[in-house]
């Protein structure tokens, strides 16, 4: 998650990065879907200013999945570099068929 809170928000387990325009959830970024919310009003829990963002607005949505396709580049071109191995899982799905076929993958890329 970003550190500079110079333009961030809190609110319960959320986290708006003002700067670069994502939105985080326990330290992972959260896609949000065209018009998932429209206007937002964030209250930084520190100064209590306001600001509204609009999530329906084409340039901010297109500013935000250009940042997220960023950070998994990112991402991605830092597990490489560190040889450690990825298993895409989302919140939303069952867990065990991804696990399962990245640990059958490994086994064969084992014992090849």
């Amino acid at each position: 998650m970003p550190e500079n809170k110079r333009h961030s928000y809190e609110f319960g387990g959320y986290h708006l990065d003002g700067e670069t325009q994502t939105l985080w959830v326990d330290e992972e970024m959260v896609a949000l879907p065209p018009k998932a919310v429209g206007l937002l009003a964030l209250e930084d829990p520190e100064t209590g200013e306001i600001v509204w963002v609009d999530t329906a607005n084409r340039s901010w949505q297109r500013s935000y999945r250009q940042r997220m396709q960023e950070l998994a580049m990112e991402k991605t071109r830092t597990f490489r570099q560190a040889s450690v191995d990825r298993i895409g899982v989302g919140t939303d799905q069952d867990y065990t068929a991804p696990l399962t076929a990245f640990f059958q993958e490994r086994s064969r890329r084992i014992r090849h």
